[in-house]
């Protein structure tokens, strides 16, 4: 099959004229001095951008079969701090990829630090870049089977990081239903929940080939 798109121009048609680092913390964050090539020809006049240099990271929509039920975790986020209404969301687990990791370990590994869950298989979703104008940030998607439901409202998550996290078992429609324009959800919620959404037939009948698993 043709690839519908490929990006008219590559790394070299950018060129860095400086950098300079605002903020090594936590978050890096870089403003750069930079001109790119012009669809029109030619090349750009120099200008700014500010950039976040974030690690990529995995996230994974926790599935139970048996009971036809996802776990998804409660928590805080600064994102909504000035947002009207909680700035407590639900969201799939997810981590950072540390290094040495691969999406899927981390995956794994988050499940059980974030839901004490252990996963026995692992369909990836889709890749997405969380926010392309400003974050080097990738994140990878999965939906990870799991064998045994955990406890409903138990809290789990890593007190060294600050973590404090409340799990919630929805039923299949339940967690679809967080779908829709009322209430803010993460970009990895929305995509995981919308592709929960086209293939649950496919989940419940016995985890065809057609679905693949890492």
């Amino acid at each position: 099959m043709k690839t519908p798109w490929t990006p008219a121009f590559t790394e070299q048609d950018l060129e860095i004229i400086d950098t300079q680092a605002l903020l090594k913390s936590y978050l890096e964050v870089e403003k750069l001095h930079l001109r790119f090539r012009l669809f029109q020809g030619g090349w750009s006049h120099p200008v700014e951008r500010e950039l976040l240099k974030r690690e990529h990271a995995a996230a994974v929509l926790l599935y139970h079969p048996d009971s036809d039920q996802v776990v998804m975790v409660e928590q805080v986020r600064m994102g909504l701090l000035y947002e009207k209404g909680s700035p407590w969301i639900l969201e799939p687990v997810a981590g950072i990829i540390d290094p040495g990791e691969t999406a899927e370990s981390t995956a794994h590994r988050e499940a059980m630090e974030e839901a004490g869950c252990r996963i026995t298989r692992l369909i990836p979703v889709a890749t997405y870049i969380v926010s392309p104008g400003i974050s080097t940030e990738l994140t990878m998607t999965y939906c990870g089977i799991i064998d045994t439901l955990p406890e409903q409202h138990s809290i789990h998550g890593l007190h060294e990081d600050g973590e404090n996290i409340r799990l919630h078992c929805l039923g299949a429609q339940e967690a679809i239903a967080l779908l829709g324009p009322d209430k803010p959800l993460s970009a990895s919620a929305t995509i995981l929940l919308q592709w929960f959404r086209w293939n649950h037939a496919l989940l419940t009948s016995d985890f065809p080939s057609a679905l693949p698993k890492k």
